[in-house]
């Protein structure tokens, strides 16, 4: 599951479909990617960043080592 794409939407108080408008992604394509069953390219990634106002990495970190 990825934890940080799910909380971050959780907090900016956006679901995958609202999410899934804002960036013109499949909303299956978002509910896949927050549960782990797939991955996502670079420029869907970037377009999910900018609309919930993080980066890339926070949304999508691999995971393990945490310098925070």
């Amino acid at each position: 599951m990825n934890i940080s794409l799910k909380t971050k939407m959780l907090q900016s108080g956006v679901n995958s479909k609202s999410l899934s408008e804002a960036t013109n992604i499949n909303t299956r394509t978002i509910c896949n990617a927050m549960a782990g069953r797939s991955t996502i390219g670079v420029d869907k990634a970037l377009s999910i960043a900018k609309a919930l106002d993080t980066t890339v990495e926070e949304l999508f970190s691999m995971g393990g080592d945490s310098n925070e």
